[in-house]
């Protein structure tokens, strides 16, 4: 028979239970400063308000007190630029709490698998309002590390070492407000369809999706979800140049009478690509049943009255 009394097993239960109390407590931001920008080698607390608490509950017992000291996570307000040269000077913080990145962060000419150690490390997690990665080669793993806890993602020229479905990745950013990606590697699948059904009904606002394939297994599953979403919501596809003989004018179409045919009026209009729209075919939705739609021409193409298709 155990000799554990039923008092201790209580006992460790609620010291456990304010463990992960305080691991889970929210902190305010701006009591810690990343030392990366005072070029310090360690995250610290800004000495004048050091020894400010960490947790209105303090007060209640020198236990809580203490536990708070030792588990309330590290909450660090980013705000600049992180070049790949200075993340791989970038040491890992020397405490046992979790630090959570808020603010703001854009990483530059990143390599694969400079972020990894920071996954390895588990100790480090982004929760940014905007993240900006450009002209950066990733892993799948970073990609979705880095994205799958921020409001806005915005990657430029950037590229994954390894395919990767865009069914496995929109879980993890459909809470997002506004999405910009122009990854390579990242492509539409047979998935995506179904996953698009899955999201919640205020899902990201601004969307933007670049590299994809003109073609009716991509374009198709995204206006089926764009007759359902609030109005207001914003998606722009952009196609890789030579993927297929199909116009964005043809496809145009084809979507206002798909759009048609469920009830809504279509406003439809087209833009020279010199205009910078590059293969590309925009939707919003400006009411219940008013839809917009904007698609590139060649430029060349100048026998459009007054941009309005009919």
């Amino acid at each position: 028979m155990s000799s554990t009394s039923p008092q201790n097993v209580i006992q460790r239960f609620t010291y456990d239970w304010l463990i992960r109390f305080c691991e889970l407590h929210p902190t305010d931001s701006n009591n810690f400063i990343c030392p990366h920008y005072l070029n310090q080698t360690d995250f610290l607390q800004i000495p004048y308000i050091h020894a400010r608490p960490l947790s209105r509950y303090s007060i209640v017992s020198e236990l809580f007190d203490r536990l708070t000291k030792r588990y309330t996570p590290l909450i660090v307000h980013g705000n600049g630029y992180m070049y790949q040269d200075e993340m791989l000077k970038f040491v890992i913080p020397k405490t046992t709490k979790t630090v959570v990145l808020t603010g703001f962060v854009k990483f530059l000419l990143m390599k694969a698998g400079t972020i990894t150690k920071y996954i390895e490390q588990k100790k480090i997690f982004f929760n940014l309002e905007r993240l900006v990665i450009s002209t950066s080669i990733l892993q799948p793993s970073e990609f979705t590390y880095l994205v799958r806890q921020c409001k806005t993602v915005v990657c430029i020229d950037c590229s994954l070492t390894k395919p990767l479905p865009y069914s496995k990745v929109w879980p993890l950013i459909s809470h997002c407000i506004t999405l910009n990606l122009d990854v390579r590697n990242l492509y539409f699948d047979d998935k995506m369809s179904h996953a698009l059904t899955q999201t919640a009904e205020n899902g990201p606002w601004f969307v933007t999706m670049r590299n994809l394939c003109l073609n009716e297994e991509t374009v198709f599953p995204i206006v089926n979800y764009y007759m359902t979403v609030p109005n207001g919501h914003f998606v722009q596809m952009m196609f890789q140049k030579y993927d297929s003989k199909r116009s964005c004018k043809s496809m145009a179409k084809t979507v206002k009478t798909m759009f048609t045919a469920a009830g809504f009026t279509v406003d439809i209009s087209a833009a020279n690509e010199n205009l910078g729209f590059k293969r590309t075919i925009t939707i919003k939705k400006m009411s219940n049943d008013l839809i917009r739609i904007r698609f590139s021409r060649p430029a060349t193409s100048m026998h459009v009255q007054g941009n309005v298709i009919m």
